[in-house]
Formats: C-alpha cells, sequence, structure tokens
C-alpha cells in the first residue's frame, strides 16, 4: 500500500509540476459561459500558457460569444504559447547538433505507466514535450544545460529548479536495461524518480 502511494505521489508532482495547461479560444468563451468575473479571467490568461486564435474570425467569435473588450486585449497581449519551429530556428537554444527521442512508456516508483512525448537535447538545453500538447508545437519544459555535470562518456546530470520545486535531470546512455536505442531519461523530483525509455529518432 505505501508503494502504490508512493507511485501515486511521484506521478502526481510529474504532472503538476510539468504538465503545462493551454488556454485558447474555447477556454476564454467557458469561462465566461460559467460566469467568472472579467478580472479573473485576465489573470488566469497572464498566469497562463496559450494558444489563442487572434485572426480576424477568431475575434468575430469572441465577440459574439460575449467575451468583453478587456479580455479579448488581454489575449492579444499575452503570447505565453512557444512554438517548436520557432525555438528550432532559435541559435541561441540549440546547436546544429541536437538529438531528437522519443518515449511512449515512463516508470515511476518502478511501476510503468503509458506516457509518450520526445526530449529534443542540444548543447545548451533540454526540452520535453507531451503528445497531448505537441499537436500545435507546445513546450511542456525547457531546461538549461548549461550547469550539468558530466559523469563519463555522454552521461550526464544536471539541477534544476522549477515552480518552487528543486530536482534532476540525468541522462544515462544504457540501452539494454529498458531495451531502448537512446539510453533514458532519469528524473527525479522531490525524492521520486521518473524513468523515460529513449529512442532516437532518425
Amino acid at each position: 500500500m505505501k508503494t502504490l502511494l508512493h507511485i501515486i505521489l511521484g506521478l502526481l508532482i510529474s504532472i503538476n509540476i510539468y504538465g503545462q495547461e493551454i488556454l485558447d479560444n474555447n477556454s476564454i468563451k467557458d469561462l465566461v459561459e460559467l460566469g467568472f468575473e472579467e478580472d479573473v479571467i485576465i489573470e488566469k490568461i497572464n498566469l497562463t500558457s496559450n494558444n489563442f486564435d487572434t485572426t480576424l474570425d477568431g475575434l468575430k467569435s469572441l465577440k459574439e460569444s460575449g467575451v468583453s473588450q478587456n479580455i479579448i486585449k488581454s489575449m492579444l497581449s499575452s503570447n505565453k504559447t512557444i512554438h517548436l519551429e520557432d525555438l528550432n530556428n532559435n541559435e541561441d537554444d540549440f546547436a546544429d547538433d541536437i538529438v531528437k527521442y522519443r518515449f511512449n512508456k515512463a516508470y515511476v516508483a518502478g511501476m510503468k505507466i503509458k506516457m509518450r512525448g520526445a526530449f529534443h537535447i542540444g548543447q545548451n538545453n533540454l526540452i520535453m514535450i507531451n503528445d497531448a500538447t505537441s499537436y500545435s508545437g507546445k513546450i511542456e519544459f525547457k531546461i538549461p544545460l548549461d550547469n550539468k555535470v558530466n559523469i563519463s562518456e555522454n552521461h550526464w546530470k544536471v539541477e534544476y529548479s522549477k515552480m518552487g520545486a528543486s530536482g534532476t535531470i540525468e541522462y544515462i546512455p544504457d540501452t539494454i536495461k529498458y531495451n531502448s536505442n537512446g539510453g533514458f531519461i532519469k528524473l527525479r523530483i522531490a525524492g521520486y524518480a521518473t524513468i523515460y525509455p529513449l529512442n532516437k529518432v532518425n
């Protein structure tokens, strides 16, 4: 029972820290329809990543749904969504030798769970993308690798802090342990480890 609680807690920590809520036009329409105050909705927009449709048709639909001018202005000025195509074109983020991996499972406290996504690892940054949001190129999280510590050849670890939680990310090139041709990532948060077996993307 204690092991099961550890598994659930570890998974929830990973999801809460690295899962990223994405607002869109329908999210705003729903909040307006539910009767939330304008200032509450604007605050939500300011604090949350988004993928707003601010084309003429998108704005017209918002107005027809009763979304106020102030909320629409906040949507127009908010730009919290990072697109992979923009990131990949940014020389400061990645060198030419970026390595892309896919994962289709993870292990939390030794228990296998279904989870699909990708890791993009460059000289300066590591990016994890969750398939739940990657259809539009949104980033799950991004960790700088400037201070990574090399343990052995192609085996490194880096400490990080995100949303008040600290932890480590370790890349281990062992392809045998989890039968993966790209090794695996070990993500440790608040004492709980999540393992992502990786397969290289051609």
